[in-house]
């Protein structure tokens, strides 16, 4: 099953495990864009809006630099 329309982003800094994660949500169907750090989530939307009812975030809450916590209350 292909889920098209939902898309999930990932942020994690483990490059093994942002692959991994990566792979198994793809296997599953779903469009994932993943960003190494917070900074570069926060790069790539640039003023973009992000979020809509189709997008998921998963984020390690421990990043170097901008945590996953601080992430979700800037993006929140």
């Amino acid at each position: 099953m292909v889920h098209a329309t939902h898309e999930v982003v990932l942020v994690e800094d483990d490059g093994g495990m942002r692959q991994a994660v990566t792979r198994m949500l793809s296997g599953g169907g779903y469009g994932v864009r993943a960003f190494d750090s917070a900074e570069a989530l926060l790069g790539a939307l640039s003023g973009a809006a992000l979020w809509d009812s189709s997008r998921c975030l998963i984020c390690d809450v421990r990043l170097p630099g901008l945590s996953g916590l601080e992430l979700h209350r800037r993006i929140a």
